[in-house]
């Protein structure tokens, strides 16, 4: 494997977003062939050439484009000057973009997050533990999930859940109804986003939140959370959450 696919790699197990741009035709006097590629991050750092100059930096700008963009390729074109690095001709570039894996935000660290954090690296889906106690936000705990030590209400506000997986498996009530609440209250909603609790603890919560929140919103929140499979235990519940959200991604 060269070095331009380690960084492939690496690129991919950081869980980041980038697009190839690879020269599929180079007529005349290029300073790229057909077969240069170059890795574009959607912070402009840039890992190869197609052979530098403007239009290069135009590749990468096209790329940032497609970051914000629906479409996934692009096709991009330039006849090249004469006077442009002493070369003249006409070079097309492909464009691919690559999305980061959807995370899954697991709101608590205790058994249930733990279970749900070891089954979800399992089926390679990346995962966030946010709780405001040490002893359980960790890498020693999780060591395959990123850490957000804090209270449970601000990250809900501050984190940006846009396309991910929303998990709320706290110790109390009251941390459930704060983060939900938070959550529902942004313009931007998870892709999934779900509650842990009774059938009666959720009605008691959705009450409570109907006099602030839109009734469409409410009906988007998966509650009591899971596929109904009787699970009891832990990390049977971990599996009714993986099973649900599963089901969720590759319907849409």
């Amino acid at each position: 494997m060269d070095q331009f696919f380690r960084e492939v790699v690496k690129a991919l197990e950081a869980n980041r977003e980038f697009v190839i741009g690879q020269i599929v035709e180079a007529q005349g006097s290029t300073p790229g062939k057909v077969g240069f590629k170059m890795l574009i991050f959607k912070d402009g750092a840039t890992y190869g050439t197609l052979g530098g100059g403007s239009f290069e930096k135009r590749v990468t700008e096209e790329s940032l484009k497609l970051f914000e963009s629906e479409e996934k390729t692009k096709i991009v074109e330039a006849a090249l000057e004469a006077s442009e690095m002493m070369c003249g001709g006409l070079v097309k570039v492909f464009l691919e973009k690559y999305e980061a894996g959807r995370k899954l935000y697991i709101f608590g660290g205790g058994h249930v997050g733990k279970a749900l954090a070891d089954l979800a690296s399992i089926v390679k889906i990346p995962t966030v533990i946010i709780d405001d106690r040490k002893e359980f936000a960790n890498k020693e705990r999780f060591p395959h999930s990123e850490i957000a030590i804090g209270g449970g209400e601000e990250c809900a506000k501050t984190i940006d859940f846009k396309n991910g997986f929303v998990v709320i498996v706290t110790r109390s009530h009251e941390q459930d109804y704060e983060i939900l609440s938070e959550i529902l209250k942004r313009d931007e909603q998870p892709f999934y986003m779900g509650m842990m609790g009774s059938q009666s603890k959720v009605n008691t919560i959705f009450n409570e939140l109907k006099q602030s929140i839109d009734q469409e919103k409410l009906r988007e929140v998966h509650a009591p959370i899971g596929i109904d499979i009787n699970s009891e235990t832990a990390e049977e519940i971990a599996v009714s959450i993986i099973a649900e959200i599963i089901k969720e991604k590759n319907s849409s």
